[in-house]
């Protein structure tokens, strides 16, 4: 009989092998084509364990309103529609509309104080980019803002109930996860610096927090039934933040969450990407010409 493959041991090497990649790029006093080529190529094992219609890449988030995101180690971008501005074909001065942008990543090879706070800084700086959306009439009093399902061109028309919210639904924001090969930090005093950095940057925090081989940080709600406590997307929705006691496997737990993310989550009519190619502004300003015709 041929060995059976061991798929868990297989997803938990693809997470040890995405830090130790990152890990070796960042500490590197001149990142070249290496490091890169390394990096791309994890990258593109890990796009392989997504849904079909993410793409996986590196480098920055912007919107249309002229903001960019700081450097996002993993970008999950929908893949057949979504523009990449690529400088060189260089994956790391690559910049993504945050319309196709589905979730981002940073990758921590040690979690300390100091990135701890660079987690949440980064998480801030894609958080608070803005979708361009526009509200729609519907009758004399109805308005609502439509959305559609990433890898999905058809727009959704909704009640105002149900309307796209940046700002208020989880669903509706770019979902933001770190990952960290080993944690340097005390429990106490990393469920206190975190306890902190949730009161100072709220909708804008991470929404999952991964220790490969040892916890997970999850925002949980009150269920008010008899099961208790359910894990939710973000701080929007959430009552309490929970720090798991020791796990193995986490990074199939993270790709769980990220494929189950993508079946949910909502984003802006494709229309939007045309702001990024500023097609209106070049059909209203033309030279007319009359022709001739024999």
């Amino acid at each position: 009989m041929d060995k059976t493959f061991d798929f868990s041991k297989f997803i938990q090497q693809v997470g040890e092998e995405l830090v130790r990649s990152f890990a070796d790029g960042s500490s590197a006093t001149t990142p070249g084509l290496v490091g890169e080529a390394r990096e791309m190529a994890i990258l593109k094992k890990l796009e392989k364990l997504l849904p079909p219609a993410i793409g996986v890449g590196t480098g920055c988030v912007i919107d249309s309103f002229g903001n960019t995101s700081k450097q996002m180690d993993v970008i999950l971008f929908e893949k057949e529609y979504c523009p990449v501005f690529s400088i060189n074909d260089s994956p790391k001065a690559s910049y993504y509309p945050c319309e196709g942008v589905l979730a981002t990543g940073e990758i921590k090879s040690e979690l300390t104080k100091k990135e701890l706070l660079d987690i949440f800084k980064k998480s801030k700086s894609v958080k608070g980019l803005q979708r361009y959306s526009v509200a729609k009439q519907s009758g004399a009093s109805w308005k609502y803002t439509p959305y559609r399902h990433f890898g999905n061109n058809l727009s959704i028309a909704t009640t105002p109930e149900d309307s796209y919210d940046q700002k208020n639904k989880s669903r509706d924001q770019i979902y933001f996860f770190a990952i960290c090969g080993e944690n340097r930090m005390a429990k106490e005093t990393l469920r206190t610096e975190y306890t902190k950095l949730l009161n100072e940057y709220s909708i804008y925090s991470p929404n999952l927090f991964v220790d490969l081989t040892d916890f997970v940080i999850v925002f949980l709600k009150n269920a008010n039934n008899d099961f208790g406590n359910i894990m939710v997307n973000s701080y929007i929705d959430t009552d309490y933040f929970a720090i798991s006691q020791k796990r193995e496997n986490n990074f199939a737990f993270t790709l769980r969450i990220l494929r189950n993310f993508f079946t949910e989550a909502r984003t802006v009519p494709i229309i939007a990407y045309e702001r990024y190619f500023d097609i209106e502004e070049k059909i209203l300003n033309l030279n007319i010409y009359p022709i001739e015709k024999k």
